[in-house]
C-alpha cells in the first residue's frame, strides 16, 4: 500500500537551465515535504542519472540550449530498463504540450508556475510511478514463485505436466480462435456502423443542395415571376412545394441523428418565454390545421416563469409532436398544445400535445420513441417515413436534462408529454461509473449525487464507450475486472479517443497483470474496493477541482432516467 510518507520519500530529478526556476521548484516541493530531490542545468547528464538512480519523476524543462526536452526524453527510451517514462514536463508554449504528450511524457505543467497545480500532479504522477513499480516488482515475485512451482510439480509428474502443457495448449488455441472471431465480428460491427453513419451524412449532404433549388424554382414557378399561372397549376406547384417541405424535414432529420450519435450536436442555452414560444409555433402551424380541418390551440398556465432551453431545439420538439398530431388527427378533430409546471416536481416545466386521433396501439408504445421504428397498424402505418422523428424528440429531451412519455388509447387519441428542468442541472461535475457489479454501481452514484455531483453507471466496458461518444463526462470510475473489455482496454480507449480525461481505476486487485497493463496508459489516480465513502468522495472531488477537464473541449450534461 502506498503512503504520504512513500511519496514524499520518492526521488525527484529536476531539470532546467534556469537557476531561478530550479531554485523555485526545489524550494516548492521541499516545502510541501519533499525529501529526495535532485536538479541538473545540464540536459546532457539527465539520461546518466536516471540510469544510475531510477527517479520517481522527473520534471523536464522543454525549452534548453544544446538539448532539448524532446531530445532528452528520446535519449530516456533508449535506456530500455523500464517502460514507464516518469517524466512531467514544464513548458510556456501550449501548441508543445500534446507533442511532449506523444513523445512519452505522463503529463505537463504550465510556465508560470501555478503551485497548487505543480503539487497535485507531482503527487499524482508519483502515486502512479509507485503502484506501478509496485505491481511490477508483484508481479515479479509471482512469477518466481509460480516458476519454483512448476519445477518441483515436473519433478514430482513429468507424464502430468506433459498432459497439463498440451491441454492448456488446444484450450488457449481454442480460446485465441474465439477470440479472434468476436473481434472480427465487433469490428465488423463496427464498420458497418460507421458506413451507415457516413452514408446518412453524405445522403444528406448530396440532397440538400439541390432540394434547395428546386424549392426556390418551384416558388419562383409557383408565385407567377416565371409567367403566368392558372389555378390548377398554382395547386399543383404547391402539392410540390409540400413534398419538398418534407423531404427537408427528412434531411435535417438525418443530419441531427448523425450529430447526436457522434457527439457533434451541442445546446445553446439561453432563458426563453416558454409561453410565447408556444404561442408563436402555434400561430404559424396553424394555417396546416386549418387546411385539414382540424382545431389548433394552446393553454398555458399564467406566470409561466421563463425556462433555459435551446429554443430552436425544443421548437423542434414540439413542431415535431404537433405534426404528427395533425397528420393522425381527422377532420373535425382537435389539438391541444399545453405548458405549466410539472406537479409532481415543480422545479420542471412540462409541455403536452393531445390529439383526438386514432391512438397508438399498446404493443408500439414501448417502441415508438426508438430510432428508425414506425407503427405498423393504426393511422400511423399510412404516415410512411425514416422513423427518426421521435426518437430526435427523445434525445433533445434528454440532452435538455428531462424525459419524454405517450400515454394513448386506440381509438381515443394520444398525449405526447416531455418535462425539462426550469434550470440547467449544472452545480457539480458529471461522472459516468464503469462498472460490472451493478449495486456498486449503484451505491457509487447514490453517495455521488448526494454530494451534488451528476452520475451515470454502466455495466459494461462497451457500454461505458458509448456513452462517452454520446456525451463526454468530467470524471469516469473505472472498474479493471470485466467481462468482454475490460478496465484496461477501456482505458486505452478513452486515452486514444479523449487524451487526458480523468479516470480513476477502482479495483479489488491492486496487484495484478491487469492494473499494470492499465498503468500503461497513466490514469489519473487509483482507489481500492472496497473504498469508504470519504475516500471516495475526496478522490473525485480532488480529480474535478484540479483535473484540466477543459483541455477536450466539452460541455457537461446530464442524461436523464427514464420516465
Amino acid at each position: 500500500m502506498i503512503t504520504a510518507s512513500d511519496i514524499l520519500k520518492a526521488s525527484i530529478l529536476i531539470v532546467d537551465d534556469q537557476d531561478a526556476n530550479v531554485s523555485l521548484l526545489e524550494e516548492m516541493l521541499r516545502a510541501a515535504g519533499y525529501v529526495s530531490i535532485t536538479s541538473t542545468r545540464d540536459p546532457r547528464k539527465v539520461c546518466e542519472l536516471h540510469r544510475k538512480n531510477h527517479y520517481s519523476l522527473i520534471l523536464l524543462d522543454l525549452n534548453m540550449p544544446g538539448l532539448d526536452g524532446f531530445q532528452v526524453m528520446e535519449g530516456l527510451k533508449e535506456i530500455g530498463s523500464e517502460r514507464y517514462l516518469p517524466v512531467l514536463v514544464q513548458t510556456s508554449q501550449p501548441n508543445y504540450r500534446l507533442r511532449a504528450l506523444r513523445a512519452g511524457a505522463r503529463d505537463f505543467v504550465s510556465k508560470p508556475f501555478d503551485l497548487a497545480e505543480i503539487l497535485v500532479r507531482v503527487h499524482n504522477m508519483i502515486e502512479v510511478r509507485l503502484l506501478h513499480r509496485d505491481a511490477e516488482m508483484a508481479l515479479v515475485r509471482k512469477l518466481e514463485q509460480k516458476n519454483t512451482e512448476l519445477e518441483q510439480a515436473v519433478l514430482k509428474s513429468r507424464q502430468a505436466h506433459e498432459e497439463i502443457t498440451v491441454l492448456n495448449g488446444s484450450l488457449e488455441q481454442r480460446v485465441q480462435e474465439r477470440t479472434a472471431d468476436l473481434e472480427k465480428a465487433s469490428q465488423d460491427l463496427l464498420r458497418r456502423n460507421q458506413e451507415i453513419q457516413n452514408f446518412y451524412h453524405t445522403l444528406s449532404h448530396e440532397l440538400k443542395t439541390p432540394l434547395t433549388s428546386i424549392l426556390d424554382f418551384v416558388s419562383i414557378v409557383g408565385t407567377g415571376l416565371a409567367g403566368p399561372v392558372n389555378d390548377q397549376q398554382k395547386e399543383f406547384m404547391g402539392f410540390a412545394r409540400e413534398s419538398c417541405d418534407y423531404l427537408c424535414i427528412c434531411i435535417n432529420d438525418l443530419l441531427d441523428s448523425t450529430r447526436l450519435d457522434t457527439g457533434k450536436l451541442r445546446l445553446h442555452l439561453q432563458a426563453t418565454s416558454l409561453a410565447s414560444m408556444v404561442e408563436r409555433l402555434v400561430a404559424k402551424m396553424n394555417p396546416i390545421a386549418v387546411a385539414r380541418k382540424i382545431t389548433l390551440s394552446h393553454e398555458t398556465q399564467p406566470g409561466l416563469a421563463d425556462v433555459t432551453l435551446d429554443e430552436h431545439r425544443i421548437t423542434q420538439v414540439i413542431t415535431n409532436l404537433v405534426t404528427n398530431a395533425l397528420k393522425f388527427t381527422p377532420a373535425g378533430g382537435k389539438v391541444v398544445v399545453r405548458a405549466s409546471k410539472f406537479e409532481e416536481r415543480p422545479e420542471f416545466i412540462c409541455v403536452s400535445v393531445q390529439d383526438t386521433g386514432g391512438g397508438i396501439p399498446k404493443a408500439d408504445q414501448e417502441q415508438i420513441f426508438d430510432r428508425l421504428y414506425q407503427v405498423k397498424t393504426g393511422d400511423a402505418a399510412t404516415e410512411q417515413g425514416f422513423g427518426l422523428g421521435l426518437y430526435l424528440c427523445r434525445e433533445l429531451v434528454q440532452l435538455h436534462g428531462g424525459t419524454i412519455w405517450v400515454q394513448s388509447r386506440t381509438g381515443e387519441g394520444s398525449t405526447f408529454s416531455f418535462v425539462i428542468p426550469r434550470e440547467p442541472e449544472n452545480q457539480g461535475a458529471q461522472v459516468l461509473v464503469i462498472d460490472d457489479e451493478t449495486e456498486l454501481g449503484q451505491w457509487v452514484c447514490g453517495l455521488l449525487e448526494s454530494e451534488g455531483f451528476r452520475a451515470r453507471t454502466c455495466q459494461s466496458g462497451v457500454e461505458g464507450l458509448q456513452m462517452m461518444r454520446k456525451q463526454l463526462p468530467d470524471v469516469v470510475i473505472l472498474d479493471l475486472d470485466m467481462p468482454g473489455m475490460d478496465g484496461a482496454q477501456v482505458l486505452k480507449e478513452i486515452r486514444g479517443s479523449w487524451g487526458l480525461m480523468p479516470v480513476i481505476l477502482h479495483t479489488g486487485y491492486p496487484e495484478s497483470a491487469l492494473l499494470a497493463r492499465a498503468l500503461e496508459f497513466s490514469p489519473f489516480t487509483l482507489l481500492a474496493k472496497p473504498s469508504t465513502p470519504v475516500q471516495l468522495l475526496a478522490t473525485v472531488r480532488g480529480i474535478k477541482k484540479y483535473g484540466d477537464t477543459s483541455f477536450w473541449g466539452h460541455k457537461s450534461g446530464q442524461l436523464p432516467e427514464a420516465a
